[in-house]
């Protein structure tokens, strides 16, 4: 067997976009640690929050089911208050700045919300 069939013979064949293998011994505890942080930040893998944390990020966890229930509510508020503005600017009935004004700041909020519980590294 020649030194080139060798070499093939060690390298594991791989069809992702991270060609590069890294193993790490961990101690139970901190191996432990690792797959309870990847599970709560909602990571299938634990190669994908490692590459987040070697990227810089601090992966945050998900938010419960409660943000969702918000977030869809906020929206359809929003939604609303957009139809609202739209119907307002057409017959020029209401306080159209006042009511825009409102449905800006409803934006930031949700805006706020989710880089508070969503974006890895937001606060």
């Amino acid at each position: 067997m020649t030194e080139i069939e060798k070499e093939k013979k060690k390298i594991t064949p791989h069809t992702g976009i991270y060609p590069c293998h890294v193993q790490v011994w961990l101690t139970r505890e901190t191996f432990d640690k690792l797959n309870h942080d990847y599970r709560v930040c909602g990571y299938s893998t634990r190669e994908a929050y490692l590459r987040q944390l070697i990227a810089g990020v601090q992966p945050k966890a998900s938010p419960p089911l409660e943000y969702w229930e918000l977030m869809t509510a906020l929206r359809n508020i929003g939604n609303n208050m957009n139809q609202v503005a739209a119907k307002a600017h057409r017959l020029n009935v209401i306080d159209v700045k006042r009511y825009d004004d409102a449905y800006h700041e409803l934006q930031d909020v949700i805006q706020e919300m989710t880089k508070v519980f969503i974006i890895p590294g937001g606060v």
